[in-house]
């Protein structure tokens, strides 16, 4: 039921980048003599038509800031198809782009712009379990931008994802102070809190996120995924008083209420000691695997 959510960026433009990179072409082939001028028409054709090719060898007057553009556009395609390694080496490109000495065309991208390159790259190490590599990346990005809220939430979840609470809650009660009104910042803040047993302190935060009755649903869920259920089962009954509409919270109390039922049964078999093999299972009471929708 908890989304937490990162910062993603947009994925736009890339085809009117492509577009601009076919325009620009490949690096020219130095002029020849008249008489090779055929056989050079051919092979420059011959290069041009492999089939699948993004060619990112730019002509000298294609700027720095559109090649940066596009291997952040290109990460961020990657990192939609969960295609992370890949998405990794082109926020490196774009990273080396702007920060080589001698290597720009035009206007160097801006602080800001790198930053997010920081911060798309930390990302993407997050996500192949590269903790410390990623958390060197967020200190470089709000060096850049320090007052970028996205920068401090992604951190934050990142601190979170490791068990490390208090590092989890500075960094998401900056980002949150930084964009107060921000639902995804006040719910990743709600999940740390929650694990770092800050029960009200969470509910405040999940509150800002979707109102109460969508923040006791949350909580009751957190709660359960903890083993708490009773402290659980009171926070579904809270939401379904304020919001009777409020079904997700409604069958989460259900299951959670089949679940201890079923709890008890087991307990109370294995008290008994063994017994006779039992018949076969009606169909109908057996409790299927449930397709459960990801925590992120």
């Amino acid at each position: 039921m908890v989304v937490a959510v990162r910062s993603f960026g947009r994925v736009a433009g890339l085809a009117g980048l492509l577009a601009l990179v076919t325009a620009a072409g490949c690096r020219s082939l130095p002029r020849r003599a008249k008489d090779e001028a055929k056989p050079a028409a051919a092979t420059a054709a011959a290069a041009t038509s492999e089939p699948g090719v993004i060619r990112t060898d730019f002509q000298a007057e294609v700027p720095t800031a559109t090649e940066f553009n596009l291997h952040l556009d290109l990460g961020r395609a990657h990192e939609a198809q969960g295609r992370f390694e890949a998405a990794e080496a082109e926020y490196l490109k774009a990273i080396d782009l702007a920060e080589r000495p001698g290597r720009h065309r035009g206007a160097k991208p801006t602080a800001k712009q790198q930053a997010e390159a920081h911060r798309k790259l930390a990302g993407a190490l997050d996500r192949q379990g590269h903790f410390a590599q990623a958390e060197a990346h967020y200190r470089t990005a709000l060096k850049l931008a320090p007052n970028e809220p996205k920068i401090w939430n992604d951190a934050g979840y990142s601190y979170y994802l490791q068990g490390r609470m208090a590092d989890a809650i500075r960094s998401l009660k900056t980002a949150a102070k930084l964009a107060p009104s921000d639902p995804r910042i006040a719910t990743n803040l709600g999940l740390a809190l929650a694990a770092d047993n800050q029960i009200d302190a969470a509910l405040e935060a999940l509150t800002k996120a979707g109102g109460p009755a969508v923040a006791h649903a949350n909580l009751a869920y957190l709660l359960a995924a903890s083993g708490r259920a009773e402290e659980a089962r009171a926070h579904y009954r809270k939401a379904l008083e304020l919001m009777p509409s409020l079904e997700p919270a409604r069958a989460a109390l259900a299951k959670l209420d089949a679940d201890s039922q079923q709890s008890q049964a087991a307990a109370s078999v294995a008290a008994r000691g063994p017994s006779p093999s039992p018949g076969p299972v009606p169909d109908s009471g057996i409790i299927r695997t449930e397709a459960v929708p990801p925590g992120r």
